[in-house]
């Protein structure tokens, strides 16, 4: 069994899903699903903002934000079934914050390490080794 993720959202859905189960065993799941959309735009409208609009898997991978990810899926699925699509959806952008840290760290280790004393080496630290007009080491431009 797949390892879900832990969180104020992921938690939030696991506790709905007893509920919309039993709703949808009873041809009442609409309600649920109503409920869940209006949700969803709540976050969406007063929340999102303040963390900058947008999700980690959105900013690595240029698809749908969570929350539209997650709407989309109630409106083809219904709740019940998009539940689980949503925590997969929550695990694989955690997974995409993470390598954004890495990104970035890479990003500030090459932008603090260049090559200045060398005219023809101004590359940064890292990408020395790959151009052959410049074969130093790193910090070796000297």
């Amino acid at each position: 069994m797949q390892k879900l993720p832990k969180g104020i959202f992921s938690n939030s859905i696991s506790a709905i899903l007893p509920l919309a189960r039993f709703a949808h065993r009873y041809s009442f799941d609409s309600v649920f699903d109503v409920i869940a959309v209006k949700s969803i735009q709540g976050y969406q409208r007063y929340v999102s903002p303040h963390k900058g609009f947008s999700c980690a898997y959105r900013k690595l991978h240029g698809q749908k934000s969570c929350s539209q990810y997650f709407l989309s899926m109630i409106s083809q699925l219904g709740l019940v079934e998009a539940i689980p699509l949503f925590h997969q959806r929550l695990a694989d952008c955690k997974a995409a914050h993470a390598n954004l840290k890495l990104l970035s760290k890479k990003r500030r280790k090459i932008e603090l390490c260049h090559c200045d004393s060398e005219p023809e080496c101004d590359l940064p630290c890292g990408d020395c080794d790959s151009e052959p007009e410049c074969d130093l080491p790193c910090g070796d431009c000297d």
